[in-house]
């Protein structure tokens, strides 16, 4: 999973970190919910102007931040509509806590990388530790 941090500077000008984070030996969905939990509290300071643009291949976690499912089981106690919790809800908990104190609700997240990142980010990725 890679990402990046946008911040402005008081001239207007934007300024980009990217980031990449360590992926722990679980199944995908879950190891991007974890690289992104590393992300929320590890890179990103509260009290700034940021937003994150996440990059994965977990369509399902990009799906569930962008269409808003995430609040939804927030308000629900991470429940689902039948009653059963939602899949590694205590992930989401942390994450939806995250965005709301350190990000304000700025996130988007990406299935695909737009042309004109990926080259910035394949190098990052494939970059050792």
């Amino acid at each position: 999973m890679a990402y990046e941090l946008e911040t402005t500077r008081r001239n207007g000008g934007k300024v980009f970190r990217d980031y990449r984070t360590y992926l722990p030996d679980r199944n995908r969905n879950g190891a991007m919910l974890e690289g992104l939990c590393d992300a929320l509290e590890n890179h990103v300071l509260e009290g700034k102007d940021i937003r994150m643009n996440v990059y994965s291949e977990a369509a399902m976690m990009n799906t569930h931040i962008t269409n808003g499912n995430i609040y939804v089981w927030e308000k629900n106690g991470f429940r689902k509509s039948d009653g059963t919790p939602v899949m590694y809800a205590e992930l989401w908990e942390q994450i939806t806590r995250d965005i709301r104190e350190k990000l304000n609700c700025r996130i988007s997240a990406y299935t695909g990388i737009p042309y004109e990142i990926k080259a910035r980010l394949d190098k990052m990725i494939n970059e050792p530790y």
